[in-house]
């Protein structure tokens, strides 16, 4: 565990213990799990539901702490009680998605982790690549294959992301559809890489609705070019942390070179 986060949860149990009044059940239980402490963090963790039933952030880190337990029904409840106070948690999705894999239910796993759409499910992903990418050739994960964009880069350590985006109206939220390819030799890794690329879609909705908010234009409908290094990781030139991006595109391309894809055939 990081230093800094320990430090940090001892620091909240202390405090827990010198003024209980001032720390809520949720900072408990979120300082035990960051301990390891999983058993320990459930009780919290429910009593701050009992005072707040719509707090469905605590409700997905009981089914953490059930599925570091092994606990994998009880962990799959929460996870299930959570999609139902928001239907779009990526925290939820993200742990039903490693509990399937863990069963060997391999294409439940993918359709959990497809339903993310979220920067938190990108490195639990990476980390089942070679389970996925086994099941796939053994015929046990059924993978469809991507979306064709026209003129995509044929350079193997370069992903062609297409973003559209159709703001909100009256009656209806925005859309954002993201589509990748990747020039890879089995349907298998083209498909993950137009999953990982999806992981943007929260990050690309918040762009929108930055925009949206200010009367801006809000409407997106480009491609990207993400060059990768080594690692899987995209090389980003480096841009000022402090300056906020000037339109859709910028920001949306932010949130793509947050991406992590699996490391380039060279």
């Amino acid at each position: 565990m990081p230093l800094r986060l320990l430090l940090t949860a001892l620091f909240i149990l202390t405090a827990v213990s010198c003024a209980p009044e001032r720390v809520s059940n949720w900072k408990r239980g979120l300082a035990y799990l960051r301990l390891e402490q999983y058993r320990a963090a459930i009780e919290p963790l429910r009593r701050d539901l009992e005072r707040t039933p719509e707090h469905y952030e605590a409700q997905c880190l009981i089914g953490c702490a059930h599925e570091k337990l092994g606990e994998f029904d009880a962990a799959l409840d929460a996870y299930a009680k959570t999609l139902a106070l928001n239907p779009v948690n990526a925290c939820a999705f993200t742990g039903t998605g490693r509990i399937r894999a863990a069963q060997g239910r391999w294409n439940e796993a993918w359709g959990a982790f497809a339903q993310a759409r979220s920067l938190e499910a990108n490195e639990p992903l990476l980390a089942l690549y070679p389970a996925l990418r086994d099941a796939a050739a053994n015929g046990a994960l059924a993978v469809a294959e991507p979306a064709a964009i026209p003129d995509a880069a044929a350079d193997p350590r370069t992903i062609t992301v297409a973003v559209r985006v159709v703001p909100a109206t009256l009656t209806s939220r925005q859309t954002v559809t993201i589509t990748a390819a990747a020039p890879s030799a089995t349907p298998f890794d083209r498909a993950f890489a137009a999953l990982v690329a999806t992981f943007a879609t929260a990050e690309a909705g918040r762009c929108h609705d930055r925009f949206f908010a200010k009367g801006l234009p809000a409407a997106l409908d480009a491609r990207f070019a993400l060059p990768l290094r080594p690692d899987g990781t995209v090389d980003a030139p480096e841009a000022d942390p402090d300056e906020p991006p000037s339109d859709m595109r910028a920001c949306v391309q932010a949130a793509l070179y947050l991406l992590k894809f699996i490391a380039p055939q060279r």
